[in-house]
């Protein structure tokens, strides 16, 4: 699919409501995440008693070399399902299940943060669309964690709705992630867009009846598959509002 700034002017010009995912689109997915997920693996090691656990653990999460890997768990689940993996997987090895509880608990206790990064001027881009759209955020992280995040990334107050993965109605790529919000808004599926990094965030618009626009960082002229499947993409979000690498702009016109 086309980048935004080479894409059908009539794309986008029915939006009036803007829902982003989080990490790997407003913010910086590994830098905040592989360490929090590498101190509950290495946690989990130290437990005892299973020497080949660092290694398979952090497969089954799909976090290996400081990197997530193609696919990863970790990078789009939400913390009941990365919980659920992680227990399966121990459980798989002979561990007793209280023994599992107790290591992954006290993995998630150990755990903190990486650095959480801006992709770019998201604060920013938020503001200028804040005056023309609604805006929304839907992620697989918990509630908690998000609100904080959103403060942090100073657009806590430019967010109308946001629904997270422990919020009991829905996890990606369950259309109710994207209905509940638009609902909330009284607009339908088709006014809205969704801003994604991700396979199944693609597949959660889908599932909506929603638009889609990817984000991918990559090089250009190599889009990656969620870009390809899209309906357009951008190299970061600051190019919904402006010139970026290429430019690219949602109607000016355009009103909430």
């Amino acid at each position: 699919m086309p980048r935004l700034s080479e894409a059908d002017p009539d794309l986008l010009g029915s939006i009036r409501g803007i829902v982003f995912d989080k990490d790997g689109t407003l913010a910086d997915l590994e830098q905040r995440w592989v360490p929090f997920f590498s101190r509950i693996i290495s946690t989990v090691a130290d437990y005892g008693g299973d020497p080949e656990i660092e290694k398979t653990l952090a497969s089954a999460l799909g976090v290996a070399g400081g990197r997530f890997e193609p696919g990863s768990p970790a990078a789009v689940k939400s913390e009941g399902e990365l919980a659920a993996i992680a227990l399966g997987h121990l459980a798989e090895r002979g561990w007793s299940e209280d023994d599992a509880a107790a290591a992954l608990l006290a993995g998630v206790e150990a755990a903190s943060f990486g650095a959480l990064v801006p992709l770019g001027d998201v604060a920013g881009t938020m503001t200028a669309l804040s005056g023309r759209f609604e805006l929304g955020v839907a992620t697989s992280d918990n509630r908690d964690n998000t609100l904080s995040e959103l403060v942090e990334l100073g657009i806590a107050d430019l967010v109308s709705a946001v629904h997270c993965g422990d919020d009991g109605n829905g996890v990606k790529p369950q259309p109710e992630v994207l209905w509940g919000i638009t609902r909330s808004w009284s607009l339908e599926p088709g006014q809205v867009l969704f801003v994604g990094d991700s396979m199944q965030d693609h597949d959660t618009a889908r599932a909506a009846g929603c638009r889609f626009i990817a984000v991918d960082p990559g090089p250009p002229e190599e889009p990656s598959a969620v870009a390809m499947a899209a309906d357009a993409w951008v190299a970061s979000v600051e190019e919904l509002v402006g010139p970026g690498r290429g430019g690219g702009r949602l109607p000016s016109t355009a009103c909430v």
